[in-house]
């Protein structure tokens, strides 16, 4: 019997031994892989991001947005249109770049420049919005201040009218003008300036037809041979008066006054009614106009024989007419 001796390992054990080597081996694995994955990820997001070039800008772009329809509200579309035309550029292009950027992979977005086109449309749209405001404001006042002015025309004309009495066509041009001014008004209680202007506009149109022909019939009250012609009719009745003791009659047209006198001295002065055309030089019966020249009363008609109550019937026309 012989004795044999065999130094090692049991091939019955190998795989005992395998199993446990593995089992020891995957939580080094582990504790290593896990740290790794973890610090990788880290340096993605950090690398991804790249100091915010990988981040959308939507803050930006919501501010840029509200920016622009406030300015459209302020009416930057009439009244700053070419600033508010350069914020919407800018909008469109900060849009386009972001839509771009978003397409490209992760790592290699850079959305700076749409972050700053975004800005730009944001600034541009703030200084639109207070230019409309401003220019706005502006043009509130020029059309008040115009309205003002061609209302102290109105006025103006209305006084001229009332002493001269102008032609009829330019009774109706002032009473349009009157009307236009009250239309402008309404239009500027809406803020319609535009309409409010134009109406402004024709209104003058009209009140310098209106003045114009009033302006033709006051200018025989500053001739200064008209002047010195009625002036002597009137010395020549005072004077009459005077002599006579008698009663007499004197109409100033131009100041729409009639005044009794006793004896040359003044006893009461009235209003008087001219007619429509009282500036005018009477030319035929129904014009309207008020005889001038010196006359003889010859009827006084009494309550019921007259439409005016009293009246008083002159020699009108007479040899000096």
């Amino acid at each position: 019997m012989s004795l044999r001796s065999s130094i090692g390992p049991n091939p019955d054990e190998e795989p005992v031994f395998r199993a446990r080597r593995q089992t020891r081996l995957w939580p080094k694995v582990l504790a290593v892989a896990v740290p790794l994955l973890l610090l990788g990820a880290g340096v993605w997001i950090v690398l991804s991001d790249r100091g915010g070039r990988g981040t959308p800008p939507r803050h930006s772009a919501d501010a840029a947005v509200l920016a622009f329809q406030s300015a459209q509200d302020r009416g930057a579309e009439q009244w700053a249109r070419t600033e508010l035309a350069d914020a919407d550029l800018h909008l469109t292009r900060a849009r386009r770049e972001m839509e771009r950027q978003s397409e490209r992979w992760p790592f290699f977005r850079d959305f700076r420049e749409a972050r700053a086109e975004f800005r730009v449309a944001d600034s541009l749209a703030q200084v639109s919005e207070r230019l409309a405001e401003s220019r706005h404001a502006d043009a509130r006042e020029d059309a008040r201040d115009r309205r003002d002015v061609v209302e102290s025309m109105r006025r103006e004309v209305q006084t001229l009218r009332y002493r001269v009495r102008p032609d009829p066509a330019a009774a109706r041009a002032l009473r349009r003008a009157t009307q236009l001014l009250r239309d402008a008004d309404a239009a500027l209680g809406r803020d319609e300036l535009t309409e409010a202007r134009g109406l402004t506009d024709r209104a003058e149109e009209a009140l310098a037809e209106a003045r114009g022909s009033a302006l033709t019939a006051a200018s025989r009250f500053v001739d200064s041979g008209q002047i010195r012609r009625w002036k002597g009719w009137i010395d020549e009745t005072l004077a009459w008066s005077r002599k006579t003791g008698d009663y007499a009659i004197v109409v100033y047209k131009e100041k729409n006054r009639l005044t009794l006198y006793r004896a040359g001295k003044e006893v009461q002065s009235f209003h008087a009614d001219m007619g429509s055309n009282k500036a005018a030089e009477k030319v035929r019966a129904g014009d309207e106009a008020t005889p001038e020249g010196r006359y003889k009363i010859t009827v006084r008609k009494d309550v019921g024989h007259s439409k005016y109550h009293r009246a008083l019937e002159i020699d009108y026309p007479n040899e000096e007419d």
